[in-house]
């Protein structure tokens, strides 16, 4: 009976080829869409990503996002060194400074300032010079993409201006050379990233009388991250999170206030609904054009719940065709773009999310189509 329900699926090769496609349509679009969708929200959170020294982050408590940066009293670090358990404890800057391009043009840039002793937080892939060249005089580093990209400008002659090692950005009206090129995580705002000690990025951010931004800190061996992360809160009236705990606090943020998971779940719905109106419209003229061979087998001894599985059998073929092409096109596009300004992240969840709603599309497709199915009389094979 399989062998029989698989010949009729495929003898029709233009209906075949038409359920496959709506199937595959729904399958691009939703791993496509939501894939981005996770892409984008781990570029709010790319700027701690490359922590892999630091177990906590300690953060004022009113701090919403990563971009919510909360000037910390200076006593803030010491403060938590000073809690038991915690190994060390060093500061970070963040800043935002405008920079000045050749040209004339300027840019709104991301100045992150590292503990001159650890240079913890800094980029974790260098891809010219070495994070200790920051020490060197007014050095600063930067990601290779902003240089291409956000800090590229056209000089007076018409030439293309790529800052590179050993070039000089402005910076607050303060010249410094660029030491290093590094690698980073997209942020999620088009800002660049540049990469100093922090003395150096207190002296170039705008006179503040607190500029630290937050303390990075890293947990005793022997000591309950959750029990260290209480007593630095109860200790210094600061809060600690994890780096995934404070990444997930920014996801959250932005999903609650902003326009992104409407728009990106209006285009996942389209999907399904493109899904059922092409396959559950084809699948089901293709059983009204089968009903005969169906009352047929009927006639000669098949049973409805052999014919009902004989339909599910070819649902569920088209059903992993059209997920297995839809998601290897999204795939395929991925890879096209690695290297690239763009941020993908396919996961397994993604995956299996998308099998799921391709899983209650086929259903809903085939319903109409089972129905007939069940009311299909032997006799219809004997009228003209």
């Amino acid at each position: 009976m399989n062998f029989i329900a698989l010949r009729m699926l495929m003898g029709d090769r233009a209906k075949y080829l038409g359920i496959v496609f709506g199937v595959m349509l729904s399958a691009l679009l939703i791993s496509h869409q939501v894939t981005i969708f996770v892409g984008l929200m781990s570029r709010t959170r790319s700027i701690f990503q490359t922590l892999d020294h630091a177990d906590l982050i300690i953060a004022d408590p009113a701090t919403e996002f990563v971009e919510d940066v909360r000037s910390l009293p200076d006593t803030a670090v010491e403060r938590v060194r000073a809690v038991p358990g915690v190994e060390w404890a060093v500061p970070m800057v963040r800043s935002t400074i405008k920079a000045r391009l050749q040209g004339g043009k300027s840019r709104t840039c991301i100045v992150v300032g590292l503990d001159d002793a650890t240079l913890i937080g800094g980029p974790s892939k260098m891809l010219e010079g070495s994070l200790t060249d920051l020490r060197s005089p007014d050095a600063v580093i930067i990601d290779r993409l902003d240089a291409e990209k956000l800090l590229s400008s056209r000089r007076a002659d018409g030439t293309l201006f790529v800052p590179g090692v050993g070039d000089w950005i402005e910076l607050n009206d303060r010249q410094c050379r660029v030491v290093g090129i590094c690698h980073n995580p997209r942020p999620f705002l088009s800002q660049p990233i540049i990469y100093t000690t922090l003395t150096r990025a207190q002296l170039i951010a705008p006179p503040e009388r607190r500029t630290i931004g937050y303390v990075l800190a890293h947990a005793s061996p022997d000591r309950d991250r959750e029990l260290l992360k209480a007593d630095i809160a109860a200790a210094t009236g600061l809060s600690a999170y994890s780096r995934r705990e404070f990444g997930f606090k920014t996801i959250g943020y932005y999903l609650r206030n902003t326009g992104i998971p409407v728009n990106f779940g209006v285009t996942v719905l389209l999907g399904c609904i493109v899904g059922i109106a092409i396959s559950g419209q084809t699948f089901y003229m293709f059983i009204l054009d089968n009903l005969r061979n169906l009352a047929a087998l009927k006639a000669m001894g098949a049973n409805t719940s052999q014919l009902v599985r004989m339909v599910l059998l070819q649902a569920s073929v088209v059903g992993v065709q059209g997920f297995a092409i839809g998601v290897g096109f999204t795939a395929l596009f991925f890879v096209y773009f690695i290297g690239t300004d763009l941020e993908f992240d396919l996961h397994w969840e993604v995956l299996g999310l998308t099998a799921c709603v391709i899983c209650l599309i086929i259903l809903i497709a085939t319903a109409a189509g089972v129905m007939r199915v069940l009311k299909v009389q032997p006799a219809l094979v004997f009228r003209g």
